[in-house]
């Protein structure tokens, strides 16, 4: 819920200024056009560290998926439960981009699909042999992309039966996500034989590996499909221009969350140090003004209006440079995600 004045995150927010709150564990959600209280929202509902934070297609619901038999699925705006999807221990939660139906898999070894405005259950995808590590719809919703073991099983959720099953790695799959622009088939996987795999759904073939030289626990398309930012236990962030597979940059960060903006041209990413932090990855050099406590963007149809109080704000804005950090996390950042309208970031520890 929102925090009341006078309590103690809120008298931690005020007594230096603009920043971030600190929670025990659960979320915590920046409110990016903000520029006095970035910290909008505190959510404590799970009583176990959350895995997985998303978003509702409209963006005003937000599914979290932790280690206890419980799906939560609260109102963005007031932080209130709307359902509570119990029956699991999920590790993992999808949003289909019709906005009608949740995805959610753990140690149960099934993938269980839920209707989001009734929560209840629709279907149960069974005949995994390992724990469901991630899931991703494709931008069409046709198809739910899961990691399970060494393998990413398509499932096709119209006709409710398998529809290709990818012998992706040589070691665990960490996590898979789609292309999200408009009939993208292109699908990528994140595994612990420390490569990334960019795979056709259609057809089932490999198109692209980016070797790393760790475990890659996380990975993420930009918005328009043109990169692929990885990052693994080796604390390096991988940008991947994918049209012509090559390398544009590394960031030099550990990362187990990562999330482009909707423009493409900030990375967000959180990890073990409990910081969240963005990234000028896009062309964006105009508009922005860093002082001492606050990153400004000020064009707001080319940034979204993004305002970053609080913390490190340095350098000039160019591929690759660091914008800001967010401390107020007390355990690693597990998840995060951008809003649908590009103005929150959520984050899940």
């Amino acid at each position: 819920t929102q925090e009341p004045p006078g309590s103690p995150v809120r008298r931690w927010l005020e007594q230096d200024g603009p920043g971030v709150s600190l929670a025990e564990r659960g979320y915590l959600v920046h409110e990016v056009t903000c520029q006095v209280d970035p910290c909008i929202l505190v959510i404590h509902k799970h009583t176990l560290e959350v895995h997985e934070v998303a978003f509702s297609a409209c963006g005003t619901l937000m599914v979290s998926a932790a280690n206890e038999s419980a799906i939560l699925v609260c109102d963005v705006a007031t932080g209130k439960v709307r359902s509570t999807l119990r029956n699991h221990p999920a590790k993992t939660v999808a949003c289909s981009p019709d906005g009608r139906t949740i995805a959610s898999g753990g140690d149960d070894h099934v993938v269980w699909l839920w209707d989001a405005a009734t929560g209840k259950e629709v279907q149960a995808l069974t005949g995994h042999t390992d724990v469901i590590a991630s899931l991703a719809f494709s931008p069409d919703g046709m198809l739910v992309a899961c990691a399970s073991g060494e393998k990413v099983v398509l499932w096709d959720v119209v006709r409710m039966r398998s529809s290709r099953i990818l012998i992706a790695h040589a070691a665990r799959v960490n996590q898979v996500c789609f292309s999200p622009e408009k009939n993208s088939t292109r699908l990528a996987s994140a595994s612990n034989d420390f490569s990334v795999r960019v795979w056709d759904s259609s057809s089932g073939q490999c198109v692209c590996v980016l070797d790393g030289e760790a475990a890659v626990t996380c990975v993420a398309f930009s918005p328009d499909g043109a990169t692929l930012a990885s990052g693994g236990e080796d604390k390096v962030v991988r940008l991947l221009d994918v049209a012509n597979k090559v390398e544009r940059f590394r960031i030099n960060v550990g990362a187990r969350a990562l999330a482009f903006s909707r423009d493409a041209t900030l990375l967000a990413t959180g990890g073990p140090d409990a910081t969240l932090r963005f990234w000028a990855v896009g062309s964006v050099t105009e508009g922005i003004h860093l002082s001492r406590d606050t990153a400004y963007f000020n064009d707001l149809t080319n940034v979204g209006g993004l305002a970053l109080p609080r913390g490190e704000a340095r350098g000039a804005a160019g591929s690759g440079q660091l914008l800001c950090c967010m401390a107020g996390h007390v355990g690693p950042i597990s998840s995060l995600r951008f809003s649908p309208d590009g103005s929150c970031v959520c984050t899940g520890e």
